[in-house]
């Protein structure tokens, strides 16, 4: 493939609003982006980039994309650019025209928009390709409004053949029609390729397009494997080919399989556009296939996030190579016709409790998998002789050891297959009884040790992210939540739990913090249910993204949106407010207060006390071996060693090696006021540090030894809530006195403490 040019759709850095990275930092970035795509200029390959959302953030992050473009007009010569080159500018490519627009938030902007207006109209080719970074409708939550219909409007007038866009994490072919009867807009989110994560797909999409762990795009009708759990996309598109033959095109997707190989996925279907189109006498569609027969010319561009340039992050020189295939492998390559609105679903209760069932047990083949080879490296450890000695016997002792425990693995491995086989034939005869607080409790509590490892290997035990009321989770469509909440107030209370926990343990000796401030301020409580033992960062994406469905779903416009996060639950909320601010999330302007519940800003103990553990096991060599069992902590658990809120706090590091707190300052969200409540036990009055039990008053409070990472609660703000450990904090009379004090609508911002009341010293 020699295409006639690569346009990258922007967020090619990693810039964060909050990351204080220096300029040379950030330099060093696109230097590194630059080494990844000599390949392309030795071949003569014109790249053609746009900013994306995480390139502008800051006046570092805009000057040094500018620096790193400054040549752009020169590096395509002979192709000519017309416009700001690498900000909004235009080319023809053969037959086709090419319009990149900077689209990093949800806003056109009367410049972005007479730029649009005026190339397009200046087209002199029917097929038009235009680019942007952010898109007009979202795959995975709702954009504003305003956004979607003035972006096309301008699409649909300017005859636009096609808008491609990158920012959200997944890959999505739709056409866009405002009202029945307008013109229909073709947008095609490439945003897979080289990313970290992908983002979950729209819950209402997944249920119209996906069956089980197989999805299909709705037009182009690309077919792709996904998570029925977490709405995760597995199959990464790493590039679009774009073949043109004026006035269509069409599109080639490609991933790669897993030894890198690169495979086109094909579609199936026939294309609807091109149909309406027909039915009105309008002639070939815009992006369709050619009715004549005739041969597509490869000229086109090859729309890409990746290879050489990504439509997710790329700091690093590391994270230009093409991602390799995700779990799941590849999609197949679909020939036949394939609907585009496949059936879904709901799973049964029998057929929820064989696959927990079915989850224990491959659990169960996993530890003991690792149990065995615990035991074999110790066996090996010991039996090879001294280390001084050059371990004589290693030899020996590694044969017997690998036939023996091989054939432990191998005959648990068999095991576990027959198991899952009786699983199957018994689920129609099992039980149909909802699962009640004790099955809820225990699946929380193995989530917060090891949920990464069951949301990473697809068990059924692992917790799917949710928004419940009741016990129940939420349908986040109107219709939906019109039915359950006939009072639906316009005042939203979201509550988090902690780690190893669950929503239905806010209710704790006939308590409940949500209900009690329900009832005497007025607002409707939800609770967030979600695997803890996934990194923060990752859950706090996941909340922003179910955030964002609830408030534009809900049935009153939302006029105030509270958060109180208890534990962990307290940096999953601050994580979501950094993930909103990020993503654009209309929810995060609504935000009117956040309360934090003895959460480890800073750390707990506990968890570095396990870190330690490791470490000393792993000094010795015949110990070595049982220091994996130390590290049997969830992604989850191991973020609150130091308190980490983003992905940057973790990403590209050893999460159970030795490291001092290396993490970036993220201040508390800007306009919303933030209180913290630490419990201190009445043995840790002279030993601040001990706390609650598990997390230290200062960490709770918020406040750090370095003065950048301190948490600027305001003083009045702060309190401790004396005698009283850290599960205390769900029911004592005296925090939900505090809290309904700070909460009321017209509460002063500097409460009256009362005498049983212990202010935060300073």
């Amino acid at each position: 493939m020699h295409p006639d040019a690569v346009v990258m759709l922007g967020d090619l850095t990693s810039g964060d609003p909050a990351d204080g990275v220096p300029l040379p930092k950030v330099q060093s970035w696109w230097a590194a982006m630059k080494e990844a795509l000599a390949p392309l200029r030795a071949a003569g390959v014109p790249v053609l980039p746009i900013p994306g959302n995480h390139d502008q953030y800051t006046a570092v992050h805009r000057q040094a994309y500018e620096e790193a473009w400054s040549q752009l007009a020169q590096q395509v010569a002979p192709l000519r650019l017309s416009g700001r080159p690498a900000h909004a500018y235009s080319c023809r490519i053969g037959d086709a025209h090419l319009c990149l627009a900077s689209m990093v938030d949800q806003n056109v902007n009367d410049e972005e928009a007479r730029f649009l207006r005026e190339d397009l109209a200046a087209a002199t080719t029917p097929l038009r390709l235009v680019f942007g970074h952010v898109p007009a409708q979202s795959a995975m939550t709702h954009v504003a409004m305003n956004y979607r219909k003035r972006l096309v409007e301008l699409l649909a007038h300017g005859g636009a053949s096609a808008y491609f866009c990158g920012h959200e994490h997944l890959y999505w072919d739709e056409l866009i029609e405002l009202a029945p009867g307008q013109p229909k807009v073709r947008q095609v989110i490439v945003g897979t390729p080289g990313a970290a994560y992908t983002w979950p797909l729209r819950a209402d999409l997944m249920k119209r397009y996906c069956n089980g762990r197989q999805g299909v795009t709705p037009y182009g009708e690309v077919r792709f494997g996904i998570d029925p759990v977490t709405r995760k996309q597995l199959d990464g598109v790493v590039f679009v080919e774009v073949i043109t033959a004026s006035p269509s095109f069409r599109l080639v997707p490609w991933t790669l399989d897993q030894d890198g190989r690169a495979l086109a996925l094909r579609s199936g279907g026939a294309d609807p556009l091109a149909a309406d189109q027909a039915q009105r006498g309008a002639g070939p569609a815009p992006g369709g296939h050619r009715g004549d027969g005739s041969a597509d010319r490869r000229c086109g561009a090859d729309v890409s996030g990746a290879t050489a340039a990504r439509g997710g992050r790329h700091p690093r020189a590391a994270d230009a190579r093409p991602a390799p295939a995700r779990r799941g492998g590849v999609a197949p390559r679909a020939t036949g016709q394939a609907s585009s609105r496949a059936l879904w679903w709901p799973m049964t209760k029998r057929d929820r409790d064989a696959e927990a069932l079915r989850g224990a047990a491959r659990l169960a083949v996993s530890a003991t998998h690792g149990v065995t080879d615990v035991v074999r490296d110790m066996h090996r450890a010991i039996g090879s002789g001294p280390r001084v000695l050059g371990q004589p016997l290693k030899g020996p002792v590694h044969a017997v050891t690998a036939v023996s425990y091989g054939a432990v693995r191998a005959v648990t491995s068999l095991v576990g297959a027959a198991l899952e086989r009786a699983i199957d034939a018994l689920a129609p005869w099992l039980g149909s009884s909802e699962p009640g607080p004790q099955r809820e409790a225990a699946t929380a509590v193995l989530c917060g040790v090891v949920g990464d490892l069951l949301h990473d290997t697809g068990n059924p035990l692992a917790i799917a992210p949710a928004l419940r009321s009741g016990g129940r989770a939420l349908t986040l469509e109107r219709a939906a939540l019109e039915e359950q909440f006939p009072q639906a107030s316009s005042k939203l209370l979201v509550l988090v739990h902690g780690s190893s926990m669950n929503d239905l343990q806010w209710n704790r000796r006939g308590h409940d913090h949500g209900e009690a401030l329900a009832r005497e301020l007025g607002c409707t409580p939800i609770y967030l249910h979600y695997n803890s033992g996934r990194h923060v960062s990752d859950n706090g994406q996941l909340f922003s993204q179910l955030l964002q469905e609830l408030v534009t779903a809900w049935p009153k416009p939302v006029d105030e949106l509270l958060l109180l996060g208890h534990s962990m639950g307290g940096l999953v909320a601050r994580s979501a407010c950094h993930a909103a601010e990020s993503a654009g999330h209309s929810w995060r302007p609504k935000l009117r207060a956040l309360v934090c519940l003895g959460t480890p800003h800073h750390g707990a103990p506990l968890e570095r006390g396990g870190h330690w553990v490791d470490v000393l096991l792993g000094a010795f060599a015949h110990s070595a071996p049982l220091a994996r069992l130390g590290k049997i902590r969830s992604a989850g658990v191991t973020d609150l060693r130091h308190g980490n809120v983003i992905e940057s706090h973790w990403r590209g590091r050893d999460r159970f090696a030795p490291a001092r707190d290396l993490r970036l300052p993220v201040p508390l969200p800007a306009g919303v006021s933030c209180y913290a409540i630490a419990a201190r036990l009445a043995s840790a009055r002279t030993a601040p540090v001990v706390g609650d039990g598990l997390v230290p008053v200062d960490s709770a409070l918020g406040r750090h030894p370095r003065a950048e990472l301190t948490l600027a609660f305001p003083e009045e703000q702060r309190w401790i809530c004396e005698d009283a450990d850290h599960l205390d904090l769900l029911d004592h009379p005296e925090v939900y006195a505090r809290l309904r004090q700070w909460l009321a609508p017209a509460a002063p911002t500097t409460a009256t403490t009362p005498s049983t009341m212990t202010p935060a010293p300073a």
